[in-house]
């Protein structure tokens, strides 16, 4: 029995050894070679377009505005650009104390990069230190802003952050500046030219922004009318002056509705002169659009353009529905985008 055993097991080692013999034979004659070509069309899991496009070392548009790419985990990767170079857009944002909380400075950059537009009336930059730390993330853009404070030091300005290639600033100054009545925020206004490269003459544009009396009592729509009145009076003068048509907009935080009883009468010295100024923000209201985030939904934002101004649409790009901390780290308000024609 022993002798068996022991043959059996000289049987197995002998065997172990001619395996290890016939491995490293095998090992030599399958040295590493070039990987086996993917066929075409595929790349790993990934299939690839059917037509390839050359090579450039020039970026894409998107890719120039600051798009992100396939992998964007972002939590604003769903907003898609509104601006194109083909086009000027104008638009409004109240910013709601801005920096409204740590990561406001963070999220308004990143919604400015990836909605591109030329021009935007700001309303409550409540810290002009995060204005220029916001411009260091934003070198194509440049900014304007009030110089009033309120009694105790603080202050909620007003200004203009625009596309430096798209939009040249000409001058400014604050309007109303002895009436905290009507206007407890002056209006700014700003002078500025279009580089447009297709045309031989630059065109010129009036932006004045506002941010009226805050509340619904019938004491702050007094005050607001009075401003209304006296605002129209001083556009229609700078109209009828000029030599020259003049392109005017009027936007910002109007803090009322035009379509609706109460709004028509605050907003009446415009809307009786329809055949000077265009009303955009008002057809949006009937359309059902709104721009404050409250449970009663009102489109408090508007813009009012003398008739040698034409907006092809208004876009007011409901971000709080896909980014649920809007309302807590951006703003109560959305921005209302405006595209212009024929400027």
């Amino acid at each position: 029995m022993s002798r068996q055993i022991l043959g059996l097991s000289f049987g197995i080692f002998f065997l172990f050894l001619n395996a290890c013999a016939e491995s490293q034979s095998g090992s030599e004659s399958r040295r590493p070679q070039d990987p086996a070509p993917i066929p075409p069309g595929i790349v790993g899991d990934i299939e690839e377009p059917d037509e390839q496009l050359p090579p450039t070392d020039e970026p894409s548009e998107g890719e120039q505005d600051g798009d992100q790419d396939n992998n964007d985990e972002s939590a604003l990767s769903f907003l898609q650009p509104i601006g194109a170079v083909d086009q000027l857009e104008v638009a409004t944002w109240n910013l709601e104390n801005f920096p409204k909380s740590e990561l406001s400075l963070t999220y308004v950059t990143e919604i400015i990069k990836r909605i591109d537009i030329d021009l935007i009336a700001l309303q409550e930059v409540a810290s002009v230190e995060a204005m220029n730390e916001m411009l260091r993330s934003l070198p194509q853009y440049e900014v304007v802003l009030s110089t009033h404070a309120y009694g105790n030091g603080s202050y909620q300005k007003v200004g203009f952050l625009y596309k430096k290639q798209t939009l040249e600033l000409v001058g400014s100054r604050l309007l109303f500046t002895d009436d905290s009545y009507a206007f407890p925020r002056p209006p700014l206004q700003a002078e500025f030219r279009y580089r447009a490269e297709s045309r031989e003459q630059q065109e010129a544009m009036t932006a004045i922004v506002v941010h009226l009396k805050a509340s619904r009592d019938e004491s702050a729509r007094r005050r607001r009318e009075e401003a209304h009145n006296l605002l129209e009076a001083y556009v229609s003068n700078l109209l009828e002056s000029s030599q020259t048509p003049i392109s005017t907009v009027v936007l910002g935080d109007f803090n009322e509705t035009m379509n609706d009883a109460v709004g028509s009468r605050v907003h009446k010295p415009w809307l009786d002169e329809d055949q000077t100024y265009f009303f955009p923000t008002l057809d949006a209201a009937n359309n059902g659009e709104y721009s404050f985030i409250s449970s009663s939904k009102s489109l408090i934002d508007h813009m009012i353009l003398s008739q040698t101004v034409a907006i092809d649409r208004v876009d007011i790009p409901k971000i709080h529905l896909k980014f649920r901390d809007y309302r807590e780290q951006v703003s109560d308000h959305l921005p209302v985008i405006g595209t212009v024609s024929g400027f």
